[in-house]
């Protein structure tokens, strides 16, 4: 069987449909799947998409754990001059200092530790993780007693 292209644009179509068939099934991979992988993930390209993926499930937990720590804030008994505006207000800003300590710390002092080799992103990753399993600790620590 022999393939005759008319025109420029035919090699085009051909080439993009023979990529589209070959794709399909990583496409159609479910989270859950790739998320399998993880525990045996072969080449530094797979593993740092799993140490991406653990931060990124991390930073969710983290972010639902701050939100019940504002809302407990704001149920708490206050006295002047610490009301709880000003006390919701000083949680902000010291979540945002500590992101960005997390942020400088892991990304570029990592990155300068391992001298752009291979590992740095997944060391970057491990670090980010690790701060904010820490971070998660403190807070439900702190305002939330267990």
């Amino acid at each position: 069987m022999a393939f005759y292209f008319t025109k420029y644009t035919d090699i085009h179509k051909f080439f993009l449909l023979i990529l589209i068939v070959v794709s399909l099934p990583l496409l159609l991979e479910s989270p859950e799947t790739i998320a399998a992988d993880c525990s045996n993930a072969p080449t530094t390209i797979e593993q740092n998409d799993c140490a991406a993926e653990k931060f990124r499930q991390v930073d969710r937990r983290l972010n639902r754990v701050y939100k019940r720590v504002l809302a407990k804030i704001a149920t708490e008994d206050t006295r002047p001059p610490f009301g709880r505006k000003a006390w919701k207000r000083a949680l902000i800003k010291a979540q945002k200092a500590w992101i960005a300590f997390r942020d400088a710390d892991c990304r570029k002092l990592v990155e300068m530790e391992w001298q752009g080799g291979t590992g740095t992103t997944g060391a970057i990753y491990a670090c980010m993780t690790d701060k904010t399993l820490t971070r998660i600790r403190e807070l439900k620590e702190r305002y939330l007693n267990y």
